[in-house]
């Protein structure tokens, strides 16, 4: 029996979520056919990311042919599929299933905090283990819920897109892991914003900010992440990769561990260059925002052969998208961020501070004032840093790099070696372009 039946709204939902203006790519309005689902070749369009021009198409037979494989399960059953295998539907399904991952996210996310609320590995008194379940349960409540989900999104849909086959279990199965990158996602930002006193994050105070929380959000954090190897052994315990799963789990961490320490090393005249800002932004975003996704997706799917190559495209993904987040910080805007923005307060290595520096290699003075002022945390100062820098007009500074950078992440994803993922990659890239937080 298929799971997920064609339908328009499925397919809708998706595309409208995950690009913001999906008419601005194709360049008209879209239509539903009157089987109520959407045009092959809509699906499984690759629009030039770097005009505004009509779309060209992806060669779908090759997607088509890849996406139609078995893949590696947790429950050994292929029976009882809630893919199609038929060739033509597959790209369909493929958004069907990302329908399947809203409804049943918060299902799935509330087993995840419930057990870990509840889980005790000695024996504690009922009034402890209830002490503890209802602080354990509003850190979750707190740290986990309200994100985009756009790691887990990335994560699911890209292990679709290489699956035949999936049976209801192993789709949960799958679900459960991919939902546990949110969970180091919500370690990651906890602790980062412990060390640079953050103030708001997702448009609430920071978990540390929060009454009778304070440093104690570390010890909160250490237990998420410890839960995330928990949840994915109980998730799938069987299956061939749980062990390269969590190898990527523990390499993640240790590897955005290194990014941070490096980050916060990073704030002084000699080392706030392009060079340490790219070493900076590989070591951090790029391996647990995108590499870290896409890893997992392949490793379920039992598609072992190109990480390496899923290493390198997410390098470029992870510099873009961190320079667009100092972009967000830089304009400082905090309603729109939903995060404290203090970047210039803090003496970051950003794209904007290597920029200005990059700038100002013939004006001495102006950058000794610049870095009297950068990194302080006297209003004026970070006032007249940020001066200094819009002077140095790195708004059309940027708008080039975004220009650039977007041309070459669409060429590098128009030779990723995995047609039948280079759909998945394209929706990601434009749910990027321009986006506000």
């Amino acid at each position: 029996m298929t799971l997920f039946a064609n339908s328009a709204a499925p397919v809708q939902r998706l595309l409208l979520h995950t690009v913001p203006s999906l008419s601005s790519i194709t360049g008209r309005h879209l239509s539903v056919s009157r089987r109520g689902v959407l045009p092959l070749h809509v699906v499984c369009m690759a629009p030039d990311l770097t005009t505004t021009s009509s779309p060209r198409f992806l060669g779908t037979a090759a997607a088509v042919a890849e996406s139609n494989r078995p893949c590696a399960t947790e429950s050994g059953n292929e029976d009882a599929s809630i893919m199609s295998s038929s060739p033509e539907q597959n790209p369909v399904d493929a958004v069907a299933v990302m329908d399947y991952f809203d409804s049943n996210l918060d299902s799935v996310t509330g087993r995840l905090r419930d057990d870990f609320a509840a889980s005790f590995y000695q024996n504690l008194g009922p009034n402890e283990r209830e002490i503890l379940s209802k602080r354990f349960r509003n850190f979750f409540n707190h740290s986990v819920y309200g994100g985009k989900m756009t790691r887990s999104r990335l994560s699911f849909g890209v292990y679709n897109s290489l699956c035949r086959n999936i049976s209801p279990a192993d789709a949960q199965s799958a679900l459960t892991v991919v939902l546990s990158i949110e969970l180091l996602q919500a370690t990651f930002l906890v602790i980062d914003d412990v060390m640079d006193g953050g103030e708001t994050r997702r448009g609430k105070p920071c978990w540390h900010r929060m009454p009778e929380v304070g440093l104690t959000a570390l010890n909160h954090a250490l237990r998420l992440q410890n839960f995330v190897n928990i949840s994915i052994m109980n998730a799938i315990p069987n299956h061939k990769n749980v062990g390269p799963i969590l190898k990527t789990v523990w390499e993640t961490i240790q590897i955005s561990s290194d990014g941070q320490e490096l980050d916060g090393l990073s704030a002084s005249s000699e080392n706030c260059t392009f060079d340490r800002y790219r070493q900076i932004v590989a070591n951090k975003t790029s391996r647990y925002t995108f590499y870290y996704p896409m890893a997992v997706a392949l490793l379920l799917a039992d598609e072992t052969a190109h990480l390496n190559e899923v290493l390198k495209i997410s390098e470029a993904f992870g510099y873009f998208f961190q320079a667009q987040d100092d972009l967000l910080d830089f304009l400082d805007n905090d309603t729109a961020s939903g995060k404290t923005c203090c970047d210039i307060r803090e003496g970051k290595c950003t794209w904007f501070a290597c920029k200005t520096i990059e700038k100002l290699a013939n004006s001495p003075d102006k950058l000794d004032t610049f870095w009297k002022c950068y990194g302080s945390s006297d209003p004026s100062n970070v006032t007249r840093a940020r001066e200094i820098m819009l002077e140095c007009d790195l708004l059309a500074d940027f708008r080039l790099f975004e220009r650039d950078a977007i041309a070459k992440l669409n060429t590098q994803i128009a030779e990723f070696p995995l047609p039948a993922v280079r759909p998945a990659l394209r929706i990601i890239l434009q749910g990027l372009i321009g986006r506000k937080k």
